[in-house]
């Protein structure tokens, strides 16, 4: 009977709180509440270089990834060739770059059988903008995490090592000039996380499926350090993460202490520790494969941009303790062109999700709809960048909006946000019924909201006169009518081909009219 009535009175309580404004209220703004975040310590004085995610992603479940025959009992990617060489991030703590970086080649060789090797340094160096409880300079040895890694390299790209070769070692204490306009290769477009906690037939699966991955474990434990390869470390112990590595295989029958079963990582270490750089481990041991993840990619395409305002990535959740919200930003483009994908955080497993892009916001919502994608869903917790089915055309210096609406399943903080400054005054909104707006950018809340818009440059096509978006005969027609006239200036008549604005329509213009002459993806 009490346990009756203290239910009863939960309910009753949980109800009153929502219908007086603590959830939300329609008659006045809505109150945001910040998911509850991982306190921030510096790197002890062992330090291999993981901070740990400031974001609690522990209720995340497990990945189920299909497969086409049962997994072996035993795999190694070295094997196959999949597994690039064994680096060195000594004596810096940058191991979550070179986990990083290790992971991503071996996905790309996975899928192209091409060997990349990325620079570390520049990761290090152009995380510079990590929130790591405003720890300033960022140094060769303030650590960092998937996050950081994944937020530079989906909003930059990777840079080869021989461009940017790993220099840190030389002064761990220094703060790394990032070093722009290097050639890049791959932009990450994805980040899934096949596990928050460890899960051996999980981890399997995605290693088989989709190469190496990058996860953390406790490396501070006997005899790791020391580690020469030839015995399979055993550790019970349930420390706090402080390293990251590269899980490569598994052999489910390799004998250790505590019994059968151990994983293939490849280290940071260089080839002198371990064997040849790599260690055997048991399963569960040590807490190995805590947050595995992979990245997803594509080429990188120097006409593309993404625009944001999560400077910093992922660094917390909102919502308005209901398990849907509604997130806005508004973005206003430096070059006109498409917007081609929206990119955003996901900060549960299982999510769906609509995405609605607008021409405008006016009175404190988004006005004038161009485009609506409903019914979207996801798995896996991470990042994503969803194509849109139909490109929206943005123009430079106009206005434009993107609304997505984050449902998850039982989780009641959807939103991802950034809560490190700077944060962008008037473009970030959340709402609890998709209607009424609150500004979160100031106040009492002081965040970004982590939705990125990728648009793709177009050049305009000059000679499309008639806005059908092509040129065609029928622009000819008007250019040709014009070419020859010199008195373009001040002329009632104005001249629709002097496309350098110098008075008269002559062989200069000709040549930007004959440039665009039969295209058809004129904005």
């Amino acid at each position: 009977m009490k346990k009756q009535i203290v239910f009863v009175l939960i309910t009753l309580i949980s109800t009153v709180l929502v219908n007086t404004g603590f959830a939300f209220d329609q008659s006045r703004e809505a109150i945001f509440v910040k998911a509850p975040s991982l306190e921030y310590a510096p790197p002890p004085g062992e330090n291999f270089g993981l901070v740990p995610l400031s974001i609690d992603l522990t209720h995340i479940g497990n990945m189920e990834i299909e497969k086409d025959e049962e997994l072996p009992a035993s795999y190694d990617l070295r094997t196959l060739g999949k597994v690039t060489p064994v680096e060195n991030q000594n004596p810096c703590g940058a191991c979550w770059a070179f986990a990083t970086t290790s992971s991503l080649e071996s996905r790309i060789l996975v899928q192209e059988s091409i060997t990349y090797d990325f620079s570390e340094q520049n990761i290090v160096a152009c995380c510079d903008d990590l929130c790591l409880a405003d720890l300033c300079p960022i140094t060769c040895d303030s650590g960092g995490n998937i996050v950081g890694s994944t937020n530079h390299l989906s909003r930059k790209g990777t840079v080869s090592d021989l461009d940017d070769p790993y220099t840190c070692h030389t002064d761990c204490s220094a703060d790394p000039a990032c070093n722009y306009g290097l050639s890049m290769d791959k932009n990450v477009t994805g980040w899934r996380i096949v596990c928050s906690n460890p899960d051996t037939i999980a981890i399997q699966n995605a290693v088989y499926n989709y190469g190496g991955l990058y996860c953390s474990m406790y490396a501070s434990f006997p005899g790791f350090l020391s580690y020469d390869g030839t015995d399979v470390l055993y550790y019970t112990g349930s420390e706090k993460i402080n390293h990251a590595v590269t899980i490569v295989g598994w052999d489910d029958d390799m004998a250790h202490s505590g019994g059968c079963g151990a994983w293939i990582v490849k280290n940071s270490w260089g080839t002198g520790w371990g064997e040849n750089g790599f260690f055997y481990i048991a399963y569960d041991s040590a807490r190995i494969g805590t947050g595995a993840s992979y990245l997803e990619y594509q080429d990188y395409d120097p006409s593309t941009t993404v625009l944001y305002y999560d400077d910093h990535g992922m660094s917390g959740a909102t919502g308005c303790g209901i398990n849907t919200v509604w997130g806005a930003v508004r973005f206003n483009p430096a070059t006109s062109g498409y917007l081609t994908s929206v990119d955003f955080w996901a900060v549960d497993d299982n999510m769906t999700y609509d995405i609605y892009v607008y021409d405008s916001w006016t009175a404190n919502a988004p006005a004038d709809p161009l485009h609506s994608q409903t019914g979207g869903s996801l798995t896996e917790a991470g990042y994503y960048s969803v194509p849109l089915t139909s490109p929206v055309a943005v123009t430079a210096g106009d206005e434009f909006v993107v609304v997505i609406k984050f449902v998850c399943s039982d989780y009641t903080w959807p939103a991802p946000i950034d809560t490190c400054s700077p944060i962008a005054a008037d473009k970030c909104y959340l709402s609890c019924n998709g209607s009424a707006w609150t500004h979160v950018g100031q106040g009492e809340h002081g965040w970004d909201i982590g939705i990125r818009a990728r648009v793709e440059e177009i050049v305009l096509c000059e000679g499309d006169f008639d806005g059908d978006n092509d040129v065609d005969g029928s622009d000819l027609a008007v250019f040709a009518a014009d070419f020859g006239r010199t008195d373009c200036t001040g002329s009632p008549d104005p001249c629709e081909g002097d496309f350098d604005v110098d008075g008269d329509v002559d062989g200069s213009d000709l040549a930007v009219f004959a440039a665009d002459f039969g295209r058809t993806d004129c904005p």
